[in-house]
């Protein structure tokens, strides 16, 4: 990129933190090597072995060479360019940037599947993504690199130029994936013109609802998605997997839905409920979870629940969580266009029950045995009394959780396998295995999706704790 290219770059007005692994970090030097660079670039890493992009991610991904794991990275540089920029409003965080980029490029090592890139540019406002497959052989590592630093630059000057605020589509579609057209993006153009025939540039995005950036901001502290015309009926009782339903999502803020618990059902007596003032008010039973994906257990256990308490049945999904990233806009929509049968969502920023609970007071919330264990874990709590606080204050919120037995080690886990602290022990009704079994584990599933993409983006290649060797 030329140096008048660059200086547009710094010129902008824009703010960014830019984070590269793997390759492509000739693109620091380059901005570095312009006079102003310290007018755009914020911060610049290079988290180069697994230890250190872990620790930049603060997990520990589950393949490092991904468009996913490039979204991660990009989140984590945003996350960091706003608060070393010291503002969260609105306007201001518009203007902040964080680039992230994984590769696989040209080694001393043998290498399966073909080389490649993927970048990721996270804002306020939108999420772009875009992965580079190059064929492998044609150039060596540094023709590599230089490759994809021009790629890196070329993205990061569309989004100085606001190329990625405006619509890519024509009318704006808040909130929905869409493809990047290069010819609507100068530097991407030039750079997709510059391929061979037989390589490739795939492009995503997402433009994000007002509320999305808001709830990402931490202006608001939740987010209601719900099917456009779904009957209230539905919301209510039987949860089939399929419906004759519209597959989109309304992303709204909406006013609160008075929820009466169903007077006529007679409470299962797999159930044991010692009821209490709280639980006579008790107006919503919300199952939160990461859903990555959304599957045949969860959709069981929200039918069984409903079912049987006869209540409403909602599913949280929270975009932050104690140890990673928040999760950008594109994610986001995966996930949330998974209920498009389902029923209402709520998206929040509640990593923990103790946030769930000020959000959602005077709730039964579905958790499986695994997740009720980690609600006292030590590593979340400053000491034990902190811990003890924080279930009690669940315990005023009016909350209690249903618990589904899980596998865990190999063997089935029910909450009378688990050695809770007492407090939190009277917060919690068991399902008994003989009442409800659903043996599905998303990891397994993405792990088995994993298995049929890229064998070349399997940790065993990647540089090592102690191995800073090339990716």
């Amino acid at each position: 990129m030329t140096p008048e290219a660059i200086a547009r770059i710094h010129n902008s007005g824009k703010r960014g933190v830019i984070a590269i692994t793997g390759g492509g970090s000739a693109a620091i030097a380059q901005l570095l090597a312009v006079p102003g660079a310290s007018r755009f670039l914020l911060e610049a890493r290079v988290p180069y072995c697994t230890a250190a992009l872990d620790e930049f991610l603060g997990a520990r991904p589950e393949q490092y060479c991904s468009d996913r794991t490039a979204r991660a990275i990009a989140m984590a540089a945003y996350w960091r360019a706003t608060k070393l920029a010291g503002s969260d409003t609105l306007d201001d965080a518009g203007q902040w940037i964080g680039l992230g980029a994984t590769a696989s490029l040209a080694s001393d090592r043998p290498k399966r599947g073909r080389h490649r890139l993927h970048a990721a540019l996270q804002t306020a406002r939108y999420t772009a993504c875009v992965s580079l497959t190059l064929v492998s052989g044609r150039r060596n590592r540094a023709d590599e690199e230089s490759l994809a630093a021009d790629l890196l630059l070329a993205f990061l000057a569309d989004a100085t130029s606001s190329a990625f605020d405006r619509s890519q589509s024509g009318p704006a579609n808040p909130g929905a994936s869409i493809r990047i057209h290069p010819e609507r993006c100068e530097a991407l153009a030039q750079f997709h013109a510059s391929l061979a025939t037989d390589e490739f540039l795939d492009s995503e995005m997402v433009q994000a609802p007002a509320e999305w950036t808001r709830l990402l901001l931490g202006q608001t502290g939740r987010v209601a998605c719900e099917p456009q015309g779904m009957p209230e009926s539905y919301f209510a009782r039987d949860l089939p997997a399929k419906r004759d339903l519209p597959a989109k999502l309304e992303h709204v803020a909406i006013q609160e839905r008075s929820a009466t618990p169903n007077n006529s059902a007679t409470p299962d007596d797999s159930v044991k409920h010692e009821q209490s003032a709280a639980a006579t008010t008790r107006t919503r039973a919300l199952f939160p979870g990461a859903f990555h994906p959304l599957h045949a257990g969860h959709r069981a256990i929200a039918r069984w629940a409903a079912e049987h308490l006869g209540w409403a049945v909602e599913f949280e999904l929270s975009i932050e969580n104690v140890d990673k990233p928040p999760l950008d806009f594109l994610e986001i929509a995966a996930r949330a266009g998974q209920f498009a049968d389902t029923g209402r969502l709520w998206l929040t920023r509640a990593p923990t029950f103790l946030a769930k609970a000020r959000l959602f007071p005077n709730t039964v919330f579905l958790v499986g045995s695994d997740t009720v264990l980690r609600v006292a874990v030590a590593k979340y709590y400053p000491d034990v009394a902190a811990r003890d606080a924080a279930i009690d204050e669940i315990r005023k919120q009016g909350c209690r959780f249903l618990v589904f037995g899980r596998v865990a080690n190999g063997q089935f886990q029910s909450l009378a396998d688990l050695d809770l602290p007492p407090n939190l022990a009277a917060l919690c009704d068991e399902v008994p295995e003989s009442a409800f079994r659903a043996d599905i584990s998303s990891t397994e599933i993405r792990r088995g999706i994993a298995n049929l993409t890229e064998p070349s983006a399997s940790p065993d290649e990647l540089p090592t704790r102690n191995e800073p060797g090339d990716r």
